[in-house]
């Protein structure tokens, strides 16, 4: 998920992996893919967002999670 609003891009800080990245995450069976945005963009930031457009979906044995 990629957030722009005057010309910023929101990125968040994993205290986990000491690093900093956009929010993401992995898609609960039965979510649209708006679904999960608006409610992984929430856990990890507490923002809730609208307005969305896609511009990709990744997936495939590099994108696997358990």
């Amino acid at each position: 998920m990629v957030i722009e609003e005057n010309e910023c891009i929101l990125l968040q800080h994993r205290t986990d992996e000491d690093n900093w990245c956009i929010p993401g995450g992995v898609m609960e069976i039965g979510e649209t893919f708006e679904e999960t945005v608006k409610r992984e963009t929430f856990e990890e930031t507490g923002l809730e967002v609208n307005g969305l457009e896609l511009f990709g979906i990744y997936s495939g044995e590099s994108c696997f999670v358990q």
